[in-house]
């Protein structure tokens, strides 16, 4: 039995470096997003320094929006995204976008 649990162990830390390493050679930019396609499949951010990005959704990229599974319909012109991209080929390819909504207060 201890040597089941030590392999799963294993296997978990394994999985977990590998994620890691992928995320470790991943790039980041934040901004504010600006617009999404049609097609839903392609966004653009600004940054601070007011230059725009444009990121291509990977086929597995992850959506979360205050710390929630989301979709990016759900994101809204002027919310703080981060994105985390790597280059293939000419294009930035998104592989996480985490999004913090505008929070909206009153008097």
């Amino acid at each position: 039995m201890s040597e089941t649990r030590f392999t799963l162990n294993g296997l978990t830390c394994a999985v977990l470096a590998i994620v890691f390493v992928g995320v470790a050679q991943a790039e980041e930019s934040k901004g504010l997003f600006t617009a999404l396609a049609a097609d839903q499949e392609s966004f653009v951010i600004t940054d601070v320094a007011k230059k725009d990005h444009t990121f291509h959704l990977g086929p597995n990229a992850r959506v979360l929006i205050d710390d929630r599974p989301g979709k990016m319909s759900d994101v809204r012109k002027g919310d703080f995204v981060v994105v985390m991209w790597e280059m293939q080929g000419n294009r930035k390819v998104a592989s996480v976008v985490i999004c913090k909504k505008q929070k909206v207060t009153g008097r």
